[in-house]
């Protein structure tokens, strides 16, 4: 029998990525990956997952040290960029998104390639990773070790470690076993599959003057989102040179049946996005795609991440084990982000023989809270995806609470400094709270007004001092005394954004230009 501190059920990127910054930020432990399937894996992966945003890339740039590898191997993000009303010619649609990139980009990953140089440099570690291995049973014996019995080769293997962790994917190994999901009330399906050529929106219209609005990168590296009512449709550019592309779409207005085999796929898009389903065509010149899948509800929740409380068992669940929340913002790498840091720290922080069950439930409350406050994202928001306007004004807070609050924390590697985090309890709880209200004031918007008539308007994130601010201060080299104010300053600047974006629904403005936040938001949306 083995024995190891550290067992990781599942060797894709969740796994992949806390068994690398195991490896980084612990010494001398023990630690074996089991994985079902076989490296290297495809490239072009079948895997959803491919766009980043700004945590989740910091986390494999920096905390993994992979930025000359992402830098050479895979595509910088030129943002987040979405389309409404036009769906036959581009340039007459509304458009939302940046002319210039901002100061911290972000990826667009293609999963084969990341997840076989994450399995190749892991080779040259310590770290023992069991490929072909399917497992067959978890359980924990009375000191609260876990057991896990493995089969590879038609051969029973078992492994006993101090630690669990599970990285099995929707699969949810733990989760299932100790009925730990939960119905996060957001209901949504997804289809998606992916095309072995370039489709780039750039060649869409010559139209001189929409060709112009980009003056520095292209649009084909944005992650580009077709919106609708209840729905909106993703293509991303993967380094392979395939192009992925999703349809997302809330359950009740767009049922999955519409979109579950490709035949279909190519008629609902031939209905909501002609321009996009002629582009796809083209591609595919009468072959079909490299792949498809679909999937119902895909979202849920999970009541517990880590170890029970009054438990001795050491276990832990880590990116979709766990639970998932939508992927319109691109969320998961930066869940995997999370989870992964508090296990690691957890793990480092109990081999160093200190008492950790505080700090568990403490990381636990901090991870269900980001995910609770990032559901109000996405639930019951899909009516308002068509409405230019509201997604314009929505986009501007969702990024701000996102670099101001979220951002910051892990960027400056306070998000596990229960310090900081217990000293500003109160300030936090209410930001949380002001954020809940103006997407509930979203939703009510979307119900008045679910889309507008497309001007062919064109609202300039870059444009936008605010954004820029907080965006490039992701990156700013902070002492441990000026955190504490410069969250103390985010806040307060989130509480007088909220102010200003509630004085902008209500059609006032603010009292003069000094008062204002975003002195130029007014003006762009007249525009």
């Amino acid at each position: 029998m083995n024995h190891y501190d550290v067992v990781i059920l599942g060797g894709g990127l969740a796994g992949l990525c806390l068994a690398r910054q195991l490896h980084i930020e612990t010494t001398g432990l023990k630690v074996a990956v089991i994985e079902s399937g076989s490296h290297p894996v495809p490239v072009a992966a079948h895997k959803v997952g491919e766009s980043t945003v700004e945590i989740g890339a910091h986390y494999l740039a920096d905390t993994l040290a992979l930025r000359p590898y992402l830098d050479a191997h895979h595509l910088k993000k030129f943002g987040l960029r979405c389309y409404f009303g036009d769906n036959t010619d581009i340039a007459n649609a509304d458009e939302l998104g940046a002319s210039t990139s901002l100061p911290v980009s972000s990826y667009q990953l293609d999963r084969g390639l990341l997840e076989n140089h994450l399995a190749s440099v892991l080779e040259d570690t310590d770290i023992v990773i069991h490929t072909g291995s399917r497992i067959r049973n978890v359980s924990f014996n009375d000191d609260g070790t876990g057991s896990v019995l493995y089969q590879h080769n038609d051969q029973d293997h078992h492994i006993e470690s101090r630690w669990v962790v599970d990285a099995t994917g929707r699969r949810g190994l733990l989760r299932k076993q100790m009925n730990l999901k939960t119905d996060n009330g957001l209901h949504g399906n997804a289809a998606w599959f992916r095309v072995d050529q370039r489709i780039c929106v750039d060649d869409w219209s010559d139209n001189a003057e929409w060709q112009e609005r980009i003056c520095r990168g292209e649009r084909w590296l944005s992650t580009n989102h077709f919106m609708g009512q209840g729905y909106w449709v993703w293509l991303i550019p993967l380094s392979s040179g395939a192009t992925s592309v999703g349809i997302v779409a809330d359950a009740d207005a767009h049922p999955v049946k519409h979109f579950n085999s490709f035949d279909r796929v190519q008629r609902w898009l031939k209905d909501k996005q002609p321009q996009l389903a002629d582009a796809i065509s083209t591609a595919l010149d009468g072959k079909q795609p490299m792949d498809f899948s679909w999937l119902r509800n895909y979202s849920y929740g999970c009541s517990e991440l880590f170890s029970r409380r009054k438990s001795n068992q050491q276990w832990a669940l880590t990116g979709e084990a766990g639970l998932f929340l939508d992927p319109f913002y691109s969320p998961g790498m930066d869940f995997i982000a999370y989870s992964n840091t508090f296990i690691t720290d957890l793990i480092r922080r109990q081999s160093a023989g200190e008492n950790i069950q505080t700090r568990q439930l403490v990381y636990q409350q901090t991870y269900l809270s980001i995910y609770e406050s990032s559901l109000h994202l996405y639930k019951d928001q899909y009516n308002g995806f068509g409405n230019f306007k509201l997604m314009s004004l929505k986009t501007v807070w969702d990024y701000c609470y996102y670099w101001g609050v979220l951002g910051f924390l892990f960027f400056n590697k306070a998000i596990t400094d229960t310090d900081l985090l217990a000293s500003r309890g109160e300030s936090l709880a209410s930001i949380r709270q002001v954020h809940k209200e103006l997407q509930h004031r979203f939703q009510q918007l979307a119900l008045d007004e679910p889309v507008n008539k497309p001007n062919a308007a064109f609202f300039d994130h870059a444009a936008l001092s605010l954004l820029q601010r907080l965006n490039g201060e992701l990156t700013d080299k902070l002492g441990p005394d000026e955190l504490g104010p410069r969250l103390d300053a985010n806040l307060a600047c989130l509480h007088q954004l909220a102010n200003e974006l509630l004085m902008n629904l209500d059609g006032q403005q603010a009292r003069s230009e000094s008062q204002s936040l975003l002195p130029e938001l007014q003006e762009r949306l007249a525009s």
